[in-house]
């Protein structure tokens, strides 16, 4: 979406974010506006390296862990190409246009470092604004780019390529069949066969290149919902288990395959959200926590070996000791984090919030032009965030007095900054896991940077919409519902799981029709819900187009001959009254018509539900043996049977 492009947080100053060797070899490039890193490298390695020798940089040599700054004169041809005086003036209004070029126009800054254990040195060129904008503070934007070339995942860089191409060329298509036969999500414009399957292959190459283990992200797993309707709590459940155990058995398939395997990690977006959906910061926390313990219970204790990682918003700014010791809180207290519902905040998830927002923030006026342009693809997902908050806030106390039209105009701000806030993660990203494969729980068509997957399977977990007819009216969704929004629930003796709406389970438990209970989670499974299979599950019936037994018609005939020809019944023999069993009918578990031969069953065009079949009498309804019979029967029961033994005697 062309609206990201625009913004005056850091993210969009970031012109190229760089791996090269000592000697200067490029080796990758993560992020490149315009592909002008790659085309000026020679140019831009030459200066570079001038400025090094000059300052005698321990950057030049192949050890240490050291990290240099440097701003190169604009008189140099590369930094003249990429310095566009009118951007000063685009992103900054305010700025005096009149006092020239060499004022108002940004400067080009270089930063370099290099990791302990490391010999290749990770570099970023950004472009400062001029002093009168004062949109970022000075300390925060030094701050901030330290921490995207010390903790930006390119470190494989500097592992040399060791396949000869065919082999590690297999590899990747082998990894992409299980991917799609497994994990992939189809969307209604699924460009998966129309380049989307080959940008699959080509970002998992460059691991198989190497022989290491693939990398691969997936923002997720953020908090249950704050309505009641639609979870059965606050903590993880068997929907977060099941989840988990899916993506562990893709990491497992993927391991038979590819010796190296691959780790996904989560990067919850928990504390990106919370504050919008109505959650508290502090039920966030207990969330990843319990969520830790369900991986434990999933894969074990972690080790260097566990394909499925956690990290939280605080986790990315803060995991490096170094960097959270240099940061200043002061540098972000003017940034203004919008809150439009009553929830209690952390200091340390709104400090988090505000660094995002300060870091990697879109434009909000270029997203609002967009909205109001009417462009579809930004207008659909604003809508579609609109009307998810709607529903999704339903319960919650903010809204509870408040009129439609109220609820929808606070769902519709609430979307507006949720959009804003999620390209700004997304963002984040980027910038700090350039060389994972970038997976999503959302709709996408698949035709890269982002792929959607699905976190249940349609095998083994089935989604339900209904519960009222005493059978699971289910459906089949592109698009599985997310653990966090659903419960689940099964019937004793079937390993199938249900997943639902915690209201369809609840209403379903009220009616009085459905026996269940919740079973607490232990050491083998979460928490869900469980049913007793229902009369309606255990007599299944036969559809209308089914065979059934059906007695055959009476057979026609004419009297003597000189008689007058006449149609006349066929009385069959009866068979004993001993041979008669009728206690079928007080059983609960009685087979059905189609499971039974001898059973009759009269079937018209407009019955569209079947009437429960019979056994019809064959002997007299005056004999000892049946009246000791028909004292077990209903009222009900008695007049269908005798109405049966009526139309067949006569």
């Amino acid at each position: 979406m062309d609206f990201t492009n625009k913004g005056d947080s850091i993210y969009h100053e970031i012109q190229a974010v760089y791996a090269r060797s000592v000697d200067g070899d490029l080796l990758h490039i993560a992020k490149d506006v315009n592909q002008r890193t790659g085309n000026a490298w020679p140019q831009i390695w030459e200066d570079l390296h001038a400025h090094l020798v000059d300052s005698c940089s321990p950057l030049l040599r192949d050890t240490g862990s050291v990290t240099s700054t440097w701003e190169p004169s604009i008189s140099i041809p590369w930094v003249e190409e990429w310095v566009d005086p009118w951007a000063s003036y685009e992103n900054n209004p305010q700025s005096n246009s009149t006092s020239g070029y060499a004022w108002d126009a940004p400067s080009l800054t270089i930063k370099e470092y290099r990791r302990p254990g490391e010999k290749q040195v990770i570099g970023i060129i950004f472009l400062t604004p001029c002093q009168s904008s004062g949109v970022i503070d000075a300390k925060f934007r030094d701050w901030f780019t330290s921490l995207i070339i010390s903790e930006t995942w390119l470190g494989l860089a500097e592992i040399p390529r060791k396949s000869d191409g065919d082999g590690d060329r297999r590899y990747c298509r082998a990894i992409t069949d299980i991917f799609e036969e497994k994990l992939r999500n189809i969307s209604t414009d699924d460009q998966w066969h129309n380049g989307g399957r080959e940008y699959f292959e080509d970002r998992i190459h460059f691991h198989t290149a190497r022989m290491v283990r693939i990398e691969a992200c997936l923002p997720a797993f953020p908090c249950k919902s704050s309505n009641p309707d639609k979870v059965a709590g606050p903590e993880p459940d068997q929907s977060e288990e099941l989840a988990l155990r899916r993506m562990a058995e893709f990491a497992e398939d993927v391991g038979k395959v590819y010796p190296p395997g691959i780790k996904v990690s989560i990067i919850s977006d928990g504390q990106v959200f919370s504050d919008c959906i109505g959650v508290d910061d502090h039920t966030v926390d207990t969330y990843s926590k319990a969520l830790m313990h369900t991986r434990e219970k999933v894969l074990g204790p972690e080790t260097e070996q566990t394909s499925i990682g956690f990290y939280s918003l605080r986790d990315l700014f803060f995991n490096n000791p170094t960097i959270r010791d240099s940061f200043e809180p002061k540098t972000v207290a003017h940034v203004e984090v919008p809150h439009f519902i009553s929830t209690r905040l952390t200091d340390a998830a709104e400090l988090s919030r505000k660094i995002l927002i300060a870091g990697c923030q879109i434009n909000p006026e270029a997203l609002r032009a967009k909205i109001d342009g009417r462009d579809q693809s930004i207008l659909a997902l604003y809508k579609g965030f609109s009307k998810f908050m709607l529903e999704d806030l339903a319960k919650h106390p903010s809204t509870t007095g408040l009129t439609k039209k109220q609820c929808k105009k606070l769902s519709s701000k609430i979307a507006f900054e949720m959009i804003s806030r999620n390209q700004a993660y997304s963002n984040l990203v980027e910038l700090l896991f350039p060389l994972h494969l970038r997976l999503s729980i959302h709709a996408h068509r698949n035709n890269g940077p982002k792929f959607g997957i699905q976190l249940l399977s349609h095998e083994t977990c089935k989604t339900v919409k209904s519960l009222e007819g005493g059978i699971p009216e289910t459906s089949d969704l592109l698009h599985i519902p997310t653990p966090w929004h659903n419960c689940v629930f099964r019937f004793e003796g079937d390993h199938i799981s249900y997943v639902t709406k915690a209201k369809v389970i609840l209403d379903a438990l009220r009616s009085k029709k459905w026996k269940g209970r919740w079973v607490e989670a232990n050491s083998e499974h979460g928490g869900h819900f469980v049913f007793e299979p229902s009369k309606q599950m255990k007599q299944r019936r036969p559809s209308r187009h089914e065979a059934v037994h059906v007695r055959p018609k009476p057979r026609r005939f004419s009297s003597k001959q000189g008689d007058e020809v006449r149609p006349c019944l066929q009385r069959r023999r009866s068979k004993p009254v001993d041979d008669i069993d009728l206690t079928h009918h007080r059983s609960s578990s009685t087979p059905w018509i189609n499971e039974r031969p001898n059973v009759l069953r009269r079937t018209s065009t407009y019955d569209a539900k079947p009437k429960k079949p019979t056994t019809v009498p064959k002997a007299d309804f005056n004999s000892p043996s049946m009246r000791q019979k028909l004292m077990n029967m209903s009222r009900e029961e008695i007049m269908r049977a005798f109405t049966e033994f009526i139309t067949w005697r006569y």
